[in-house]
């Protein structure tokens, strides 16, 4: 497991969060766990992490 800290858009809504993630192999594997789980906690379908970012902690 893995903590990532992550910066994303909701609704056009800058927001600020940290998630616990497994490890992944590939980047967009761990693109689609991110926003997989950015989309269950903020009971939304599309959540946008291009523009904005992660950091693995």
């Amino acid at each position: 497991m893995a903590i990532y800290q992550v910066d994303y858009q909701v609704n056009e809504k800058s927001k600020f969060g940290m998630i616990e993630l497994p490890e992944v192999s590939y980047e967009i594997e761990l693109l689609r766990e991110i926003k997989d789980a950015l989309s269950y906690l903020e009971n939304v379908a599309i959540v946008d992490i291009r523009s904005k970012g992660y950091v693995k902690m």
